[in-house]
């Protein structure tokens, strides 16, 4: 088995029959090529966490995508805080894209609460997606997709030069 580097933790999907899924207020939202799905996942100390499932609604494999999560004041819409996440496929190997209809599975989020003790409102949006083609959907909005585009050219450039090694032997 692969030592798990800190990058992997950090930014590879899991898959879903190992991940935290939805199971309690699980809503669903379609923005652009990805299907949403969140809700309420329980830790093993039984603690409310935020679970995200991303499904490829597109015919074209994606790389990775960084979404955003706002958590807000119900009744003013404040917004208390804001955590991306970014899911990649980091070896450069295209089988392990997230295939159309395929669905991978981020790292469960702590949830924001309100001063009366109940779970802050959320909103999910999708800042960049980064197609097998590296065409790219999304606002760009965060300094992260920078970050993203930017490990996908060091996969790339690590791949290329892995390969021009392995034929000059």
């Amino acid at each position: 088995m692969a030592k798990t580097t800190e990058l992997e933790r950090f930014v590879s999907p899991i898959p879903p029959q190992q991940g935290p899924l939805p199971v309690e207020n699980v809503e669903s939202q379609t923005i652009g090529p990805l299907k949403i799905k969140s809700g309420v996942w329980l830790d093993e100390r039984g603690k409310q966490m935020l679970a995200v499932d991303v499904t490829n609604e597109s015919s074209v494999p994606i790389r990775g995508y960084l979404l955003t999560t706002s958590f807000f004041r119900s009744r003013h819409w404040a917004r208390i805080r804001r955590v991306s996440t970014k899911q990649l496929e980091i070896h450069g190997n295209p089988s392990d894209y997230l295939a159309p209809g395929s669905t991978w599975v981020a790292g469960p989020r702590k949830f924001s609460y309100l001063p009366d003790g109940t779970l802050a409102s959320y909103k999910i949006s999708v800042d960049l997606v980064v197609f097998a083609d590296g065409s790219t959907f999304g606002p760009k909005k965060s300094q992260e997709s920078d970050e993203v585009l930017g490990m996908f050219d060091g996969i790339d450039a690590a791949n290329r030069m892995r390969q021009e090694v392995s034929v000059n032997r």
